[in-house]
């Protein structure tokens, strides 16, 4: 089929397996939706990318330059570091995780809401700047200790939060992180890093950045 460029403002879908030797795919506010199951997607950068359909060969996908979106029953795996510069949708029924190797990092600009399953595996830094909402339904898993950094409020309703005792550090001022939420999800080795004195240091060890 030869390379194809999605226009601004388009939406392409690929269900089974695509001919497309080469795709562009970074213009304004177009969108790529990957619709069917064991696709496996172009390594390319992207505006918006939605995954919709099952489970997806991720790839070496390094930026996202709008939103990712999984809906369906569609499940991903990094295989690079990934910069998403939009929001992070993760629906109900479905799973993005983080690759293996430990250099991968996992940042996201917008907002990360999940209604899945997000599973932070290794121990590259993981950076939320916006708000990050878990959901009823969702998923929170870390495998892997790492740095996660937030810059927003962070609330969780959730069916489970699971953090482990890397570095857990809050720098939004004036955001939302509930006492009675953070002691039941942080393992009391954890250390919450801070750029504002909490009231609440039971069970911390809170260090000033």
């Amino acid at each position: 089929m030869g390379t194809l460029t999605n226009a601004a403002g388009g939406t392409l879908n690929i269900g089974g397996t695509s001919g497309i030797t080469g795709l562009t795919a970074t213009a304004s506010t177009n969108t790529v939706n990957y619709t069917g199951t064991g696709q496996t997607l172009k390594v390319t950068s992207y505006n918006n990318l939605t995954l919709s359909g099952g489970a997806e060969t991720f790839g070496a996908i390094t930026s996202i330059s709008g939103n990712l979106t999984l809906s369906g029953t569609a499940t991903a795996t990094t295989g690079a570091g990934l910069t998403v510069t939009g929001n992070l949708v993760i629906g109900a029924n479905t799973t993005l995780a983080t690759g293996a190797t430990n250099t991968w990092t996992l940042g996201v600009t917008g907002t990360t809401g999940v209604t899945g399953t997000l599973t932070l595996a290794n121990t590259g830094t993981k950076t939320f700047t916006g708000d990050v909402t878990i959901n009823s339904g969702g998923v929170w898993n870390e495998t892997g200790v790492a740095a996660i950094n937030y810059a927003g409020s962070l609330s969780h309703s959730g069916t489970t939060f699971t953090a482990l005792s890397g570095d857990h550090t809050f720098s939004g001022a004036g955001k939302q992180l509930p006492e009675l939420f953070l002691f039941h999800i942080f393992p009391s080795m954890a250390r919450l890093k801070t750029t504002e004195h909490l009231p609440f240091r039971r069970h911390w060890k809170e260090q000033a950045l």
